[in-house]
């Protein structure tokens, strides 16, 4: 009969430290489809990647709308403004912010297969809901109850077609450069009844908005005492101005 090796106590207890202290991505993510003031969720007009695989290089054109995003979807979303919008995403368990952006889009968004030199506005982010919580479920918009996010289109912003681009931001390994990893598709709407608001030549460019040195990128929510601001990369929500928060809004 194999003799059973034994292992040192200490060992035991340094293996066990390791294993507590390093946090572990046990899932990936898309963002599927989105529901628009409570209705059943559409997804015929979400330009949807291939896989759950994230994009990690902020310089690469995928960070606009992922792997395939140049591809158009069969379908436009019609969407009032001032209207709530669900977002649904695969169940998950990455900690991190979840961000979205509209882009407008000149001629036919159906035929759309460039998106270079299109301006992002970001309209809705969420970071750290409970800092008493830090990475634990509940202590940051994501990982997200039942997968949904919601938002709002904001009443100013002006009728037309836009890309609308969610985003969700994983950080189980983003305490050192090149370990983050973005979750992100877009949907094509057409926003009707606008207040003819939209900050022409403002917002990002992607790629180019983001650097992979950002400190809202470069980012580590599993340090202690738990972090109570985050400082979100993509510049101020429109309109409302918003750069950071430490709570739910």
């Amino acid at each position: 009969m194999a003799a059973l090796l034994r292992v040192p106590k200490f060992l035991a207890l340094l293996v066990s430290i390791a294993c507590t202290c390093v946090p572990v991505s046990l899932a990936l993510t898309r963002m599927t489809g989105i529901s628009v003031n409570g209705g059943p969720f559409i997804t015929n007009s979400t330009r949807l990647p291939p896989n759950t695989s994230p994009v990690t290089d902020v310089t690469s054109p995928n960070i606009a709308c992922n792997v395939g995003g140049t591809t158009p979807a069969p379908a436009v979303t019609v969407i009032a403004a001032g209207s709530n919008v669900t977002a649904l995403w695969n169940p998950d368990t990455h900690v991190g912010p979840n961000i979205v952006y509209v882009a407008k889009v000149t001629g036919n968004i159906l035929t759309t297969t460039n998106l270079q030199g299109l301006r992002w506005i970001k309209i809705s982010q969420q970071g750290i809901v409970d800092p008493t919580k830090g990475p634990t479920p509940g202590g940051w918009s994501a990982p997200l109850p039942n997968g949904e996010y919601s938002f709002l289109i904001p009443t100013q912003l002006a009728s037309g077609q836009y890309f609308l681009r969610i985003e969700s931001i994983g950080f189980h390994a983003a305490s050192s450069f090149g370990g983050v990893q973005f979750f992100l598709s877009c949907v094509q709407i057409n926003v009707t009844g606008g207040g003819g608001g939209y900050p022409v030549g403002t917002g990002i460019l992607l790629p180019g908005g983001y650097t992979g040195t950002d400190p809202g990128i470069v980012f580590n929510p599993y340090t202690t005492p738990y972090p109570t601001s985050y400082p979100f990369p993509g510049g101020p929500t429109w309109p409302d101005g918003k750069r950071m928060f430490s709570s739910l809004y």
